[in-house]
């Protein structure tokens, strides 16, 4: 008997030790991290915190978290100040000049976005940092060349030239377009400027707007660092009611684009939709279309589908990409063009971007081979 409970002991020691040591473990390892996320609340008298206590804690923590937002756009203002752009306007009857210089710093930080519609509508964005004697540039261009009316002969959603059967194709080259609106807004305390383009007829229009801060505009919160854009495609002239569209649009660069199912607007939390880009890499830098994975059909939302990243039917040396878009009277979309990965963004710690939480696994792990070795020698 006495043998029994010696053994029993044994096992509740080994298994008492465990915990233990690895708090020991957690007291060393934490504060070399530089993880402070975690709040410990100690109480001589009990155990537990009472219901009051704990409201009160988080009531407190409620408070940390809040972040200092004037302009109600869910952007907190110290990130706002960092972005801040200034932005001039250039507009004539069919070309428009948008510059955007950003506001803190000595360094040269400018985007250009020239939008014309002497031929076909096309965005042409160049961008050039400045820093000490490194001076770095990128540019490329997004054209809009016709809309093809296509039956989808295998039925996966995208057109193929080779495969589905067209019938007809309508090119903007051969449109006649309304000199170019401009009017201004103010959206949370920010001037957002608003540019309209239609073809003569109303079939085609694109409206894009552009802002030196954080706005949300039409439910999507712009970057000042893009241009969003809205496509809109009015009672086109079908000639099958089963028929579905495809927009093709020309990538002009010197550089190649990649196609990329994450945008960075996406893994910012800046997006609310899943969605898709193209994007150029040019001295380090990256230029992007992207465009909502939903397009509005008639009221509805709809999926849309893009063709791969494929060689211009034209010119070889050139891109292409087609949107797919679904039957309907009514057709918005809502692609953007803009420069990522110079966004100053904070970046939210979790656990397995803390510094040094790799070295703290393993510690952990170490720790606990280390126990039940001994604890199985010792049985």
């Amino acid at each position: 008997m006495i043998t029994k409970l010696s053994y029993m002991k044994r096992h509740l020691f080994a298994l008492l030790a465990i915990p233990l040591l690895l708090g020991i473990t957690f007291a060393a390892i934490l504060p070399a991290t530089g993880f402070t996320g975690m709040i410990v609340a100690e109480d001589d008298e009990s155990d537990e915190l009472s219901e009051t206590e704990t409201s009160e804690v988080e009531d407190e923590d409620d408070e940390d978290e809040k972040i200092e937002d004037s302009d109600d756009d869910e952007v907190d203002d110290e990130i706002e100040e960092k972005n801040e752009r200034e932005v001039e306007i250039e507009v004539e009857d069919y070309s428009v000049q948008i510059k955007t210089q950003l506001k803190l710093g000595e360094n040269k930080d400018e985007i250009k976005v020239k939008f014309t519609v002497d031929d076909n509508p096309k965005f042409k964005l160049e961008y050039e940092s400045e820093v000490g004697d490194t001076e770095t540039e990128l540019d490329f261009t997004i054209k809009f060349k016709s809309i093809t009316e296509y039956l989808d002969i295998d039925s996966n959603g995208v057109y193929n030239k080779s495969v589905d059967e067209e019938l007809q194709v309508l090119k903007f080259e051969d449109m006649e377009f309304l000199p170019i609106e401009y009017s201004t807004s103010t959206v949370s305390n920010t001037t957002v400027h608003l540019f309209k383009s239609s073809s003569v007829d109303g079939m085609f229009t694109l409206q894009f707007y552009v802002a030196g801060e954080f706005t949300p505009v039409n439910g999507s919160l712009v970057a000042p660092t893009e241009v969003k854009i809205d496509i809109g495609i009015h009672d086109f002239p079908y000639l099958n009611e089963s028929s579905r569209l495809a927009l093709y649009t020309k990538l002009e660069s010197e550089a190649e684009y990649e196609h990329d199912s994450d945008t960075e607007d996406e893994t910012k939390g800046l997006s609310s939709d899943e969605e898709e880009e193209v994007e150029v890499e040019m001295s380090g830098f990256v230029g992007f279309f992207s465009w909502s994975e939903l397009v509005v059909v008639d009221g509805q939302n709809m999926s849309i589908i893009s063709s791969p990243v494929g060689t211009d039917d034209i010119d070889a040396n050139e891109q292409k990409i087609y949107l797919n878009y679904p039957h309907g009277a009514e057709i918005i979309h809502d692609p953007k063009v803009g420069v990522a990965g110079i966004l100053q963004m904070d970046v939210i710690q979790t656990p397995t971007n803390i510094p040094g939480f790799e070295t703290l696994i393993a510690a952990f792990a170490f720790l606990t081979v280390a126990i039940v070795t001994v604890y199985r020698r010792r049985r």
